[in-house]
């Protein structure tokens, strides 16, 4: 396949095709074309933005050059990236350079894109599955019947009229269309709900109480076919968690009940795992001390203290999951690849959950001090063959 064409913004919400320059990427810190072989059409279910306050980066072909690009038809343009789903791996960031003045820019994960005969490819490799876009007509018939019948039964639970009011595929809330069609798995945080896209209530944030929580947990847990229920666990609240555990399971024994934590506090990690849980999920962005440090240590969060809870719950009958924010630069460098090898190594973790990081890559390149590392990155395609080739009996989930 051709290396598709660079894609920019007018700021507007108008995408630009630039038929004289290709897509790149970002390798680490600097602009590289992507291989082909590592692109695919762009996945549904994900979304394109603009970054304004930078300037898009194209790669001119005939000169084996990358190329800053501003302007276009005497207009200013943006760099476009695409905000993938978690079904997704990100390969490479889109490239681009930032101005002095720029504003932050929100939490998502900003990955390369393109456009080749009226379609668009991102880099990024499909690592698991997610059926939440994929509704067939009957289907969409019973999850807004069960909707409407769901709200009448719960009233006054804030999360139950919220979800009711954001299943569908387009809100992107596989957690709210799962519930609605009594299925599977849903996550419940324990801090504010936020809707991924613009459903009724995107400006009327929901607080869920820890009665709400029980409440819809056991009904999810009791009713639902093949039913999980996942409390998203903050490090404010991974104190509370366990008495919300305990009195979801004194209401039902059905289901599987997973918590996914910080995991700042290991006295809660031990009493939440001591009620029975079937998972755990420690989450974190690396392995090595000061590149968590440099992120979290404005939350009081402790290395050390995420370790032990580690060592905690892996002791426990609950299967162990990494939840592990990948950020191609620091993934895939040698130093952050043997530090992840040894804790599979030492641990009793069952499984590794790679997510890509949502956040300003500038910023965190800068607040981890990222430019520091050797410029010894060997890929995140090459990363997770390596993973799987070191660790063969090991899930990636």
């Amino acid at each position: 396949m051709d290396l598709p064409n660079l894609l920019v913004s007018d700021g507007r919400g108008n995408f630009i095709e630039i038929p004289d320059l290709r897509m790149s990427g970002m390798g680490f810190i600097r602009p590289l074309a992507p291989d082909s072989d590592n692109l695919i059409p762009m996945p549904d279910r994900t979304q394109l933005v603009d970054l304004l306050g930078r300037n898009a980066i194209g790669y001119d072909q005939s000169l084996n050059n990358f190329v800053p690009f501003r302007e276009y038809g005497g207009k200013r343009v943006y760099p476009v990236a695409c905000v993938l789903n978690s079904s997704h791996l990100q390969l490479m960031r889109t490239a681009f350079s930032t101005n002095l003045d720029a504003p932050r820019l929100a939490e998502y994960n900003y990955t390369a894109v393109g456009v080749l005969n009226g379609q668009h490819y991102v880099a990024a490799l499909p690592i698991r599955d997610n059926t939440a876009g994929n509704l067939a007509s009957t289907l969409f018939d019973r999850a807004e019947k069960n909707a409407g019948e769901l709200s009448k039964a719960f009233p006054d639970n804030q999360i139950v009229n919220y979800w009711a009011k954001n299943w569908k595929p387009e809100f992107r809330s596989t957690s709210a269309l799962n519930f609605v069609l009594k299925r599977g798995r849903i996550v419940l945080p324990l801090n504010v709900l936020k809707s991924n896209s613009g459903g009724d209530d995107t400006r009327k944030p929901v607080q869920p109480s820890a009665a709400e929580l029980v409440e819809i947990a056991i009904a999810h847990l009791e009713h639902a076919e093949s039913p999980e229920v996942c409390f998203a666990v903050d490090v404010r609240n991974e104190t509370t968690i366990a008495d919300i555990v305990a009195q979801v399971r004194r209401g039902t024994k059905s289901g599987n009940i997973e918590i996914s934590a910080f995991g700042n506090n290991p006295s809660a990690i031990r009493s939440v795992c001591d009620l029975g849980i079937d998972r755990i999920v420690i989450r974190l962005n690396s392995l090595q001390e000061e590149y968590f440090q440099k992120l979290h240590q404005p939350n009081n969060m402790l290395f050390k203290n995420v370790m032990e809870s580690i060592e905690t719950a892996g002791q426990s009958p609950a299967e162990l999951v990494l939840h592990y924010d990948v950020f191609p630069g620091l993934t895939d460098h040698p130093e952050e690849i043997h530090a992840l090898s040894h804790a599979l190594r030492t641990q009793q973790i069952a499984a590794l959950r790679p997510v890509n990081l949502n956040i300003d890559p500038d910023w965190y390149v800068d607040e981890l001090r990222l430019f520091n590392l050797s410029r010894e990155q060997i890929g995140m395609t090459a990363w997770l063959d390596e993973i799987r080739s070191r660790f063969q009996n090991f899930s990636i989930i």
